[in-house]
């Protein structure tokens, strides 16, 4: 709503018959749930490569298996009995986070990892 909102705002376009939907498609904005999960998952790449004070303690665990879908900057899924927890940052985040191509993940600073991300 708030971007929808902005985006009448922005182009100026504030009668009831102006699509709201050719605004946001011309002003090419990513919505608030893409740039939630950007700031989600370098928050995470943040913590894992200890960019920021701040002991993730066990939360960041290497997987418990290999597969194919694991690579060296994968973590394990904390396991979830609530659906509130399943959507809360860790799980949510790291679930995320290992399905991200393993060149995005292996990022050298967090300029180039938002590069990267800005790619998926």
């Amino acid at each position: 709503m708030i971007q929808r909102r902005s985006a009448r705002y922005v182009t100026n376009r504030y009668h009831s018959t102006s699509s709201v939907e050719t605004m946001l498609q011309k002003l090419q904005w990513p919505t608030l749930e893409e740039r939630r999960k950007k700031a989600r998952l370098t928050l995470l790449y943040k913590v894992a490569n200890r960019k920021v004070k701040f002991d993730a303690g066990n939360k960041l665990l290497p997987p418990d298996r290999l597969s194919m879908h694991t690579n060296d900057h994968s973590f394990q899924i904390p396991s979830c009995k609530t659906s509130i927890r399943k959507e809360s940052f860790y799980p949510k985040t790291i679930r995320d986070g290992n399905n991200l191509p393993a060149q995005v993940t292996a990022a050298e600073s967090i300029d180039s990892f938002k590069k990267l991300l800005l790619t998926c």
